[in-house]
């Protein structure tokens, strides 16, 4: 199902492990902040295309937590990951 929508196979949205989110009067960059300022705990925190109709990715995982913080931006067609929340 999660290849349907052009997700990865092994996502840790099919393990139930993943939400996208946004936050009514949260910029998606300012909820990103917010999660990654806060002391939850979690695998990968991914601020999803920083615009208007961003999100916001939070991850958990059953292995060590990588408390891995990326930004996935657009760029010629393709998702490119870069490391921080830029935008």
């Amino acid at each position: 199902m999660n290849a349907a929508i052009g997700g990865a196979r092994n996502s840790a949205h099919v393990q139930g492990l993943a939400a996208d989110i946004n936050v009514p009067g949260y910029a998606p960059k300012a909820l990103a902040n917010l999660i990654k300022d806060s002391g939850i705990k979690f695998d990968q925190l991914i601020l999803e295309f920083p615009n208007a109709n961003g999100w916001v990715h939070i991850g958990l995982s059953i292995k060590p937590l990588r408390r891995q913080i990326l930004t996935a931006s657009h760029i010629n067609g393709k998702t490119v990951y870069t490391e921080g929340l830029n935008a």
